[in-house]
Formats: structure tokens, sequence, C-alpha cells
């Protein structure tokens, strides 16, 4: 039986898949309690706020171990969110306070990463590309720069 184990655990290690036993027991509340007792002590101005986003998440995801939560969870909650009619920002609010505490889980030796993707599939608007040979032309009559194409262009020194 612990040959098996080990078998196991080696095989785990192997493939990247490794938690640990610690990590393993970490659940949802503890990963809230750290975000809460973060933001406390660093006098975070928001902890209402991250306080509010972390009841609406503790509905679904209270109880649960954070190994569990995954992208198919958050892609569940997020859809329920929206069914209520909560605002987009709000959402996201939301996901970004769940994003936080599996960042903070995850110093070494608290919880797993969690799930890969915590959106809530909305975008901002553009292609998302910021290669300039993706952008179209500048209009006529205006200089393109080296730089980014947001950037203003810099004059010469004594202009």
């Amino acid at each position: 039986m612990a040959r098996q184990l080990l078998k196991q655990r080696l095989g785990d290690v192997a493939a990247g898949t490794f938690i640990g036993p610690q990590r393993d027991r970490t659940t949802f509340d503890n990963l809230a309690q750290m975000v809460i007792d973060d933001y406390k002590a660093n006098g975070k101005r928001s902890l209402d706020r991250i306080e509010d986003a972390i009841n609406h998440l503790r509905v679904p995801f209270g109880g649960m171990k954070a190994i569990d939560i995954t992208a198919d969870r958050v892609t569940a909650y997020t859809a329920a969110r929206k069914a209520e009619h909560a605002a987009n920002a709000t959402v996201n609010r939301e996901l970004s306070a769940l994003r936080r505490m599996f960042r903070l889980g995850s110093e070494p030796g608290r919880s797993p990463a969690g799930p890969t993707s915590l959106s809530s599939g909305r975008t901002m608007s553009g292609s998302g590309s910021s290669n300039p040979s993706s952008l179209p032309p500048s209009r006529p009559g205006c200089p393109r720069t080296s730089g980014p194409p947001w950037s203003l262009p810099t004059s010469p020194a004594g202009a």
C-alpha cells in the first residue's frame, strides 16, 4: 500500500501535478480569511468592498476545498450572477477577489494555484493586440512614431 502511494506521488511529481497534503486541505474559507487579513494588515480602504464580493462568492464556494474550485465552476458562477442581473463590473470585482484569494494562497505551502481562467468573458473593446503591424495605418500627415501608437511623439530639445 505504501509503495503504491509512493509510486503515485512520484508519478504526480514527475507530471507536475503533485499538490501535497497541506495545500490539498486548504478551503475557500481559508483563502477568504487570508484576503481579509491581508486587507486589514495593509490598511486597504476597500475592505468593505472585498468583504461584499467574498460574501457573494461564499454562496457557491463556501466550505469547498480550494482545489475543487475549477474553471468550470467559476464559469457557472459567472453565468448565475449574470442571470441574477448583476452588473459586469460587479461580477468582475468578485472574480478579482477570487483571483486575489488564490494569489495569496499560492504562496509556498498554502494552496493550489486555482483555476487558470477567472474571467467573466467580457473583454475590452478592440482586438487586444498591441502589435504595431496589426494596427491600421496612421492618418495622412500624422507621423508614425517609433514607440507604441498611444505614446506622444517627443519634440527635439529646445524646440
